[in-house]
């Protein structure tokens, strides 16, 4: 049987996805309610969380993660690959309610005491670089941390150093009232200066483009030690080269393509599978925006305003592209079911909500910070909903995608990491900031033809190429879910698993279908067109980089 004809490249249905990407768009406000009345029982108060719903939030947190506290050890529970990561998140979310004297479950100072004094020592913490698994040695460094508690040669990485680092950032915050022993105070100053000024995380170091680790240890060694040196030296010049990074060419995709879709492999070809697009990525790098006015007041130079306007653009498009109304991602990414709905992630990619949420200098415009603490907000409900349902810790990986098994760790993590982001919430001001619903939102990627739409009824996206990073994509629908994130009729699939028109001869033979992603950028074609909208419209897939 020969398979069926792909319809991408026929005239006749040619205005297809142009016609599509009107519906979508003009439906993106007409079918937003007119109340309030969606999902109000998963909703937070109308004007957002206080500091004392937020610190509610982490004692209910705080509930899925007691059977993981091991007394003996002094730790939690995750097992070898999330176990300093987990007990960081706890730390922090310890130590802010410490700090707001607040006398809830997940005010734990004794619980605080020990597990700052344990991720101090080895193994954690390392004076000479890990050997780690095969493969990792690029990520070696000394000193800082492992991902073991009872490994010194586990695995490194930034985020393993950045998830200790902030619990211990917390944990200094809140010495006084958590009591911390006058040694532990200084080991903790100890600890992050000496890693932070080790080369490995000094500029000109860096990660593929993943600025916001090193902005959370500039920042962190600059409030401990007293020292701003890295924030006004280091952080700029890290932001400065992120902003003024030369446009894509051939060899080399760049941070961004048109419609400001994010590149997880800046150096690569824009048509490597991993450069499509990275949902969780992008707001990991963003949360870097949480540092800029604490570098600010430390006396850092202010950012160019073309620097400045293009990480504002962002923001716009971090939030209208990449979240839904019900508090999650509006998920796709090049690294496929290695990512995909890992809710470990969740908790890194909520923090550039935090980031624009609390910070006036990343917004556009007043209404950005409202809209993503209401986001925010509810994403925190919308994950203990699915702790509910899952009658304890939720899932490692949600809607049963799992391609990539994660472990009980993964998911404790995933707990660990939403629990300290609500304490995250309180101490970055956020519990006196109030919260406003945005309305229908959307953002359009015209090379790749990708069109996400979220309103307080529904949320869904069109991604026409897939550069065969995952299995679904065309000009139709790629999925759709309702207010609460629930799937109203799709998760994602190739037909007839999916939004898809067929044809079929009298025999049943396969004749041509409408959905079937591109597996590459063709700037002669553009893959769908917006015909009206308020953004957008008319743009092709010869549209430049970062616009």
């Amino acid at each position: 049987m020969t398979p069926a004809s792909d319809l991408r490249n026929s005239r006749s249905v040619a205005l297809l996805p142009r016609l599509l990407a009107l519906i979508l768009v003009s439906a993106a406000a007409l079918l937003a309610p007119a109340d309030d009345s969606v999902a109000q029982d998963a909703t937070a108060p109308a004007t957002g969380f206080t500091d004392g719903g937020y610190l509610a939030y982490a004692d209910r947190m705080q509930a899925l993660m007691e059977d993981s506290w091991d007394e003996t050890e002094g730790l939690y529970r995750a097992g070898d690959g999330s176990g300093p990561m987990v007990n960081a998140n706890m730390l922090l979310s310890h130590s802010v309610a410490a700090v707001k004297g607040h006398q809830g479950s997940s005010r734990q100072d004794e619980r605080a005491r020990r597990i700052a004094g344990r991720l101090l020592v080895s193994p954690p913490f390392v004076e000479q670089p890990s050997d780690g698994p095969p493969g990792a040695q690029s990520l070696a460094h000394a000193p800082g941390w492992v991902n073991s508690v009872s490994n010194p040669q586990g695995s490194q990485h930034l985020v393993f150093d950045a998830d200790v680092v902030d619990g211990l950032l917390h944990a200094w915050r809140a010495r006084e009232a958590l009591g911390l022993p006058p040694e532990t105070v200084a080991l903790i100053v100890d600890r992050i200066s000496r890693t932070t000024h080790g080369a490995f995380w000094r500029f000109p170091a860096l990660r593929l483009n993943q600025i916001n680790w090193y902005a959370l240890m500039y920042a962190a060694t600059a409030e401990v030690t007293g020292d701003p040196s890295l924030l006004r030296g280091d952080l700029r010049a890290q932001l400065m080269r992120f902003t003024q990074a030369p446009r894509s060419t051939r060899e080399r995709a760049g941070n961004f393509g048109a419609g400001m879709r994010f590149h997880y492999l800046p150096g690569r070809p824009a048509e490597r599978r991993l450069n499509v697009d990275s949902a969780e990525y992008a707001n990991i790098v963003f949360s870097a925006g949480r540092f800029y006015e604490q570098a600010r007041a430390a006396g850092m130079p202010p950012l160019p305003r073309r620097n400045a306007r293009l990480l504002r653009r962002w923001g716009i498009r971090m939030l209208s592209g990449y979240w839904t109304h019900a508090g999650y991602l509006n998920w796709d990414t090049g690294l496929g079911f290695h990512r995909w709905h890992q809710t470990k992630k969740i908790g890194l990619a909520q923090q550039a909500l935090l980031a624009l949420a609390a910070t006036e200098w990343l917004q556009s415009d007043s209404s950005q910070g409202a809209w993503a603490k209401w986001i925010f907000d509810r994403g925190l409900l919308t994950f203990e909903e699915w702790s509910r349902r899952a009658g304890g810790v939720p899932p490692a990986v949600s809607f049963g995608v799992v391609r990539q098994p994660q472990g009980l760790s993964s998911a404790r993590l995933g707990v660990a990491r939403i629990q300290a982001n609500a304490a995250r919430a309180v101490a970055s001001g956020l519990g006196s900031v109030p919260a406003s619903r945005p309305p229908a939102l959307y953002s359009f990627d015209p090379d790749v033809g990708r069109l996400a739409v979220t309103t307080p009824a529904y949320n869904t996206a069109v991604v026409a190429v897939n550069q065969d990073a995952f299995p679904y994509g065309g000009v139709e629908l790629a999925r759709l879910f309702d207010s609460n994130q629930e799937v109203a009729a799709n998760l994602g699939g190739r037909p007839p698993a999916a939004f898809s028109l067929t044809t079929r001869s009298a025999r049943g033979r396969p004749l041509a279908r409408s959905q079937s992603g591109r597996s590459r950028v063709d700037p002669a074609v553009t893959p769908v067109e917006l015909l009206r909208a308020p953004r957008g419209a008319g743009r092709t897939a010869r549209a430049p980089a970062g616009k």
